[in-house]
């Protein structure tokens, strides 16, 4: 009977944290680029955990968190490599349940140049670039082949498929000048025209091959 009771009591609990990430929308990565008329710009990069205090507390008493820490020491590595790239500047990052990495670059190429280097790669002329700032553009080359790769290389670390209905991938685009014209999944542009964000589940991309590929015209 004590079995029992436990068991329902443990599954009550399950069901209640389950529903509340629902609500809450547990995991939100979120990619920012702010683009400058020079086509110099910044990228900010955030993890958010929950929009509660209650519920990350209550998370955290129920699973694994350490994972947070190693995070934490990747990072530590991705500024020292981003600090001595060519064109990065400004690189900070910020610890915690929100975590940001940010830095500013001066042009795309060495932009690109930096996200290689951080992968322990290196960009040339036959690899593909991940973003591309030309006159009045902005683009974001689609990842979702490459994504699916990676997780396939390392499927014995990674989660549950169900935690991908968890966790949302959001663009956003500071431009210059007003967008004339967007081309890609989902793209919604702000009242003035001057934001394009775009936002999908991991499960989406995933599951229904959704392009992550954005194009816009300033």
């Amino acid at each position: 009977m004590k079995l029992i009771k436990e068991f329902r009591a443990r599954f009550i609990l399950l069901f209640s944290i389950t529903a509340l990430l629902l609500l809450q929308s547990c995991v939100e990565i979120v990619e920012e680029i702010t683009v400058n008329n020079d086509r110099s710009g910044k990228v900010a990069l955030s993890v958010n955990i929950g929009k509660g205090n209650g519920l990350f507390g209550l998370i955290s008493q129920f699973a694994d968190l350490s994972f947070m820490d190693e995070i934490e020491d990747e990072a530590g590595k991705t500024v020292s490599v981003l600090k001595q790239q060519k064109g990065i500047s400004n690189v900070v990052f910020e610890g915690g349940r929100k975590m940001q990495l940010s830095f500013d670059f001066d042009n795309h190429k060495n932009l690109n140049k930096a996200l290689y280097a951080v992968s322990g790669n290196e960009k040339t002329m036959f690899t593909p670039a991940i973003y591309k700032l030309k006159k009045n553009s902005f683009v974001k080359n689609n990842i979702t082949t490459w994504g699916k790769l990676m997780l396939e290389a390392n499927k014995d670390k990674m989660p549950d498929e169900v935690v991908f209905d968890l966790v949302q991938i959001t663009t956003i685009v500071h431009l210059p000048e007003p967008v004339k014209r967007t081309s890609g999944e989902g793209i919604a542009v702000s009242k003035d025209r001057r934001t394009a964000t775009t936002s999908h589940f991991v499960s989406e991309i995933l599951e229904e091959n959704i392009s992550t590929k954005m194009k816009v015209k300033f």
